[in-house]
């Protein structure tokens, strides 16, 4: 059988068609997996930041009216009312950042899964002579590989959608009713 030089592994001219195709197959089953959970990622990002505002302009409210508070004892009360919304907000953070994790995680599995199921069929098929080692060792490698690499690509799409999501809350504030009565002449 004819084999082409490679650095380290033997090829066959055949097999070579599945050690490229490979990586593409894990990159589709990544995007599938991504594009399922975008939704809930982006409004995720929205909540987040509302509620990042909540307790901002709680805190920039407060420090403007602070000699109040001070003459009229309430700071106890005022702080624990800061505590309550920024809890609030660590906890929505935390559950945004931790389902992003997961999201990461099952785009990782996609390579994991398909490597592993790679390695049972194509290991099948070196034992039956059909596929040579060299091929095998390289396609394994191919796919293993691959689902790190696109998983930085997916951290620098998440990283868009945080952008997106920013984008969208700003055009919701300049489109927002405001209290000027525009006159129609």
């Amino acid at each position: 059988e004819a084999y082409m030089a490679q650095p380290l592994y033997a090829i066959r001219e055949g097999d070579m068609t599945f050690v490229i195709l490979a990586p593409f197959v894990v990159l589709i089953g990544q995007a599938a997996v991504f594009f399922w959970c975008k939704d809930t990622i982006i409004e995720q990002n929205i909540t987040t930041m509302e509620a990042d505002d909540q307790w901002s302009s709680f805190v920039v409210e407060r420090a403007t009216i602070r000699n109040l508070i001070t003459n009229f004892r309430s700071g106890f009360r005022e702080a624990k009312q800061f505590e309550s919304i920024h809890r609030d907000f660590n906890n929505i953070w935390a559950d945004a950042d931790g389902y992003w994790g997961v999201v990461l995680w099952r785009v990782a599995s996609v390579a994991e899964v398909i490597a592993a199921l790679f390695l049972g069929f194509g290991g099948k098929l070196v034992l039956d002579g059909k596929m040579p080692v060299g091929s095998f060792v390289t396609a394994l490698g191919a796919i293993s590989s691959f689902g790190g690499v696109t998983a930085s690509i997916f951290q620098a799409i998440f990283d868009l959608m945080k952008g997106y999501a920013s984008i969208q809350k700003i055009s919701d504030i300049f489109n927002a009713e405001t209290r000027r009565v525009v006159s129609s002449k």
